[in-house]
């Protein structure tokens, strides 16, 4: 049985305008946190996404979808994810403790010349 973030990328497919935010890059990034939430970054997403990938409208559901800030949105060293920067920040943005931890993984491995 595939995972809810094995079924989206399947989904999704191989096209090149999505990638993991939030917990879903930190985990791809560092292997430390992988959290309840999974975020998507997408270039242009379509009206019709969400009922194409089956999801429901829940403002608090465990499914995050976003559009990109730009295109250094997509730079990171790990194919799929969004820059460090930008996991970096979805994780603050949260109130969960762990999260954090997992913000400061980043930190320490992708983004030294961050100050807090």
């Amino acid at each position: 049985m595939q995972t809810r973030e094995e079924s989206l990328s399947t989904s999704l497919g191989t096209a090149p305008d999505w990638r993991w935010g939030g917990a879903s890059a930190a985990w791809r990034l560092t292997g430390y946190y992988r959290g309840d939430e999974s975020t998507l970054y997408l270039e242009a997403p379509e009206s019709s996404l969400p009922i194409r990938l089956g999801l429901v409208l829940d403002p608090t559901g465990p499914i995050a979808l976003f559009r990109t800030p730009g295109v250094v949105a997509f730079q990171s060293p790990v194919p799929r994810t969004v820059n460090p920067l930008i996991a970096y920040l979805d994780l603050l943005s949260t109130g969960d403790d762990r999260a954090h931890d997992a913000a400061r993984q980043l930190q320490a491995q992708y983004l030294s010349d961050l100050q807090r």
